[in-house]
């Protein structure tokens, strides 16, 4: 006798397959629309994020260009004030020089004498600080110029101070000096037109 087999019936209510079959034939694109919107706001930040960066840059370099501006305004007042004090030390030195001088030729007492020549000495000090000063800020024409001048008030200050030595020896080593004070004048003149020029191109 041949074998039935029943097969069991699942009933499935139909507003329970309305659920599970979208009604919305374009039911995709609600996700995508969110991902394009997240991709936007990604962007957005991105190009803010570049924003902010590149003004940071922008401001770091204008601080940086401010700086060097400082830097190079503070080296122009370095370099005229050094060679402003250089030729005051000079000019203070040769009228130091002449008075020595002076007293060489009229015969001044020891005491007298001693005490000029240790001024001058002195001052011939402070000259010789103003020389690394204009080494410093690059004044490298007043510099030369500089040290030939000090020289020549150095040669008459030892001279001066040397009692054997003879008068009109010494009023010849005077009159040098104070002639290579005066014709110094237009080198320092000339790096005080170029400090100038600095400024005024910049």
């Amino acid at each position: 006798m041949p074998t039935v087999v029943v097969q069991p019936q699942v009933a499935i209510p139909s507003e329970l397959l309305d659920g599970l079959v979208s009604s919305n034939p374009h039911w995709w694109a609600q996700p995508v629309a969110t991902v394009l919107a997240a991709l936007i706001a990604l962007a957005a930040a991105r190009i803010a994020w570049r924003g902010v960066q590149a003004q940071i840059k922008t401001q770091r370099d204008l601080h940086a260009e401010s700086h060097q501006a400082e830097l190079r305004k503070q080296e122009r007042a370095d370099r005229v004030e050094a060679v402003l004090e250089s030729v005051k030390m000079l000019q203070e030195a040769q009228i130091k020089l002449t008075e020595l001088g002076l007293l060489r030729s009229r015969s001044a007492p020891t005491e007298e004498l001693n005490k000029c020549g240790d001024e001058m000495l002195f001052l011939l000090g402070r000259v010789d600080v103003s020389q690394f000063r204009l080494d410093l800020v690059g004044a490298a024409a007043a510099k030369r110029v500089f040290i030939d001048v000090y020289e020549d008030l150095s040669n008459a200050y030892h001279l001066a101070m040397d009692t054997d030595s003879e008068l009109d020896a010494v009023t010849a080593k005077v009159r040098r000096a104070s002639d290579a004070v005066f014709f110094s004048r237009p080198v320092f003149i000339e790096e005080l037109r170029s400090a100038s020029a600095d400024t005024s191109s910049r």
